[in-house]
This record gives structure tokens, sequence and C-alpha cells, in this order.
């Protein structure tokens, strides 16, 4: 899969040496995947990569847990890591639009 990744991403010149890639991490397979297969090319691509992750605050403790996941998966690779909340529900409320 690394190969192919890496074919793909020099391919289409979507990085260059010296860029920051930064992944968005949900913790769901796919970012979880596309992260450490970026954290596994880094040095080959000569880039840093991190991670943002968005808590949208919409299924309470399962979206903390998420996030805690996310949080603890980059620490363990010494990945920098930010997370933002977005209350969505509050927000829909507000703006009378749906958490879509």
């Amino acid at each position: 899969m690394l190969t192919k990744v890496y074919k793909f991403i020099s391919e289409n010149n979507m990085l260059s040496s010296g860029d920051t890639a930064v992944c968005g991490l949900s913790g769901g397979a796919d970012s979880v995947a596309l992260l450490l297969s970026l954290y596994q090319l880094r040095e080959k691509l000569g880039i840093t990569v991190e991670a943002l992750h968005v808590n949208h605050c919409i299924r309470g403790e399962e979206s903390d847990s998420d996030e805690e996941f996310c949080r603890k998966l980059c620490k363990s690779l010494d990945i920098a890591f930010t997370a933002v909340r977005c209350d969505v529900v509050s927000q829909s409320k507000k703006w009378q639009k749906s958490t879509e």
C-alpha cells in the first residue's frame, strides 16, 4: 500500500520536500490509514506530518473518545496534533440549519 501512496503523491506532485502535510484525522479507519502512511513516508518524501481533528460534538462522549484516541495516537508517534471543537448541534439550531 505504501508504494501505491508514494507513487500517487509523486506522480501528482502533491507534496514537495520541506512541506508540512496536515492530515485531517477523524479517528476512523481511512484517516488513520492516511496518517500512518504519511508518517511512514515522511523521510522518503522529505515532509513533516501534523494532524488536525475537528470534534463536532454531535455524538457526546463518543465524539470525545474519538478526539482522545487521535490525541493519543499522535502522541505515541510524536506527531503535532491540533484539536478544535465546534458545537454543531447548537450552531445548527441557532442558524436554523441541519447538522450536515
